[in-house]
This record gives C-alpha cells, sequence and structure tokens, in this order.
C-alpha cells in the first residue's frame, strides 16, 4: 500500500462502534493551493468518507502525492486502528459495509472466499448431478483439491453433507457460522 498510514490519521477519523470513517478537516499541507484546501475542507470536512461499489465494499478515493488512489474503507479502519495494512481482512457478518472493527479479522484469501453465500446455480453449495447419474454428488475444494464426500438421493442430503464437511474444514470462516 502506497498511502503512510501517518498520513490516512490525518485524513480520516475511524469510529470503530460505527464502523464510520468520516473525513477530517485536512492541512493546508495535503493542497497545492490555499483555494484547493479551503474548497475541498468547505464540501468534505466532517462528512463520511467512501462510496458503495457494484461488488458491495466501500471505496475511498484519495489523492497522495499528486496520484489518485482507490483505497476500501474496511482496509482504512484496519490500518488506523492497527497500524499497519493487512494482507486479507475478511467481514465477519459477510455484511461488506459492516466496517466495525469488532466485524473485521485477518484472513487468507481462501479464507475470505468461504465465507461468501454464492449466488445462483442449478444446485446448492457443494452439489452436483452428472448427466448419466441419478445421484446427487457432494464435493468440496479444498486448496486447489477437489473430494468427493458422497453420493445421495436427493440435493437436500448432498447440500447437508457438504455443508458439514465445509464447517469441519473452514471453521470459523464458514458460511453458517457468521456473527452478527
Amino acid at each position: 500500500m502506497n498511502v503512510p498510514i501517518d498520513f490516512l490519521k490525518e485524513c480520516f477519523s475511524y469510529n470503530a462502534f460505527s464502523g464510520q470513517i468520516l473525513w477530517n478537516e485536512r492541512p493546508k499541507s495535503h493542497f497545492s493551493n490555499d483555494t484547493y484546501w479551503r474548497m475541498w475542507n468547505t464540501s468534505h470536512a466532517w462528512k463520511i468518507a467512501g462510496s458503495p461499489m457494484t461488488n458491495g465494499y466501500l471505496m475511498v478515493q484519495i489523492r497522495h502525492g499528486g496520484i489518485k488512489t482507490g483505497i476500501l474503507a474496511h482496509r482504512i479502519a484496519w490500518a488506523i486502528t492497527h497500524g499497519h495494512w493487512p494482507d486479507w481482512l475478511d467481514h465477519a457478518n459477510g455484511n461488506r459495509q459492516d466496517n466495525r472493527i469488532t466485524n473485521l479479522r485477518k484472513a487468507t484469501s481462501a479464507q475470505n472466499a468461504w465465507n461468501t453465500l454464492r449466488n445462483g446455480g442449478k444446485h446448492p453449495a457443494g452439489v452436483a448431478m452428472p448427466k448419466r447419474s441419478r445421484k446427487f454428488i457432494a464435493r468440496i475444494t479444498v486448496n486447489g483439491t477437489c473430494t468427493h464426500i458422497g453420493s445421495f438421493d436427493t440435493a437436500y442430503e448432498a447440500h447437508a453433507a457438504y455443508v458439514k464437511a465445509r464447517n469441519e474444514i473452514h471453521k470459523e470462516f464458514s458460511v453458517e457460522r457468521r456473527s452478527n
């Protein structure tokens, strides 16, 4: 991350209980002239920072060193609170706009993916029915390896077996174990 955390602390106030990030009144040193400084602070200071993206995350646009960059709000919250940039973060309750520090946790890329809901599909997550079969199969992929869980008469039974395996493997990052 190219934006120093001290610079973020000059730009933002973070409320760990609500998860909101507010723009601070920024110092003159952040701007090329007094006119831009006054205009910016008049329109942005003490207002909520960030806009929702189509994927549900909040994105904050900031200019540092003459370069405009977008930073995900939950990464700003973590950096301000803990003093370092995380590699990966996960929203424990699955709500991508809930940036309370108690809802953010360090995760690997895989763990972060485990805590997402599957949208669409012909069958529930972890379930398939091969064309030449009259059975539903349950399978799970872990670290790139697909493991067969079993064959079942119904999609419901196959999905239940998948959920049981997922909870055992994914532990606290499993969708069913989200905190609210």
